[in-house]
């Protein structure tokens, strides 16, 4: 198709949906993959190559053909992205009442084949339930944030860790990977839920507590002791 702007909800549940001119997402849902399904792919080749998130959230599993723009440059505008697909994040049939109950955090992945942006207070937040459930973004490109080519600081990342996820110190989750750096960083990390911590077996009455951190283009967890 030539272009595609939209503020309702997008759903590719397998397949791939091209955009030969514009693709903007202003408000709702963009739903890749249905079912677990990670075959679904938004690719696009016009407006420079650009899937913008402006508002509203990219969630799911499969494959961004593109570069991913989260929030507005020039003007305001957040975006959330967060892999899996959770009954909460899907707007109700009309005159059904939301899903009932706290989120599942349902994990999926999410790869990028070429750049990635954030901007203004856009969000990013990631699962983790256990060492090989958890959510994953990767980007084939560089990650960069906030406006203009020098290093910026901008949006937040949140992480959601299981409280039955209880591993020993080291342990160590890699959830977002951008193959060519980052430029940036994120101006908020945040670990949900706050202040938890556990005793492991190895180190027992050690309060063991989780850690965000980034190294190279690798954003991850790692389970730390107190000094």
């Amino acid at each position: 198709m030539a272009d595609y702007v939209t503020s309702n909800t997008t759903r590719i549940d397998r397949g791939v949906l091209r955009v030969d001119g514009k693709a903007e997402q202003s408000a709702g849902v963009f739903v890749l993959g249905g079912a677990a399904v990670a075959d679904a792919t938004v690719k696009v080749l016009g407006n420079g190559a650009v899937l913008g998130i402006r508002g509203g959230k990219l969630i799911g599993t499969g494959t961004v053909d593109a570069n991913l723009h989260l929030g507005n440059q020039t003007t305001t505008g957040d975006g959330a992205l967060s892999p899996g697909i959770d009954p909460t994040d899907l707007p109700p049939p009309p005159g059904s009442p939301p899903p009932p109950g706290p989120p599942a955090h349902n994990t999926g992945r999410i790869d990028i084949t070429q750049s990635f942006h954030l901007f203004n207070q856009s969000v990013v937040r990631m699962d983790i339930r256990s060492d090989t459930a958890y959510d994953r973004v990767n980007v084939a490109g560089y990650a960069a944030f906030g406006v203009g080519g020098a290093a910026g600081r901008a949006g937040t990342l949140t992480v959601w860790t299981d409280q039955n996820y209880k591993p020993a110190a080291g342990t160590t989750v890699n959830f977002f990977v951008a193959g060519g750096g980052l430029v940036g960083d994120f101006a908020a990390k945040v670990l949900d839920p706050p202040g938890f911590n556990w005793s492991h077996p190895a180190n027992p009455g050690k309060p063991h507590h989780w850690v965000i951190k980034n190294s190279g283009g690798t954003y991850y967890v790692v389970v730390e002791l107190p000094p």
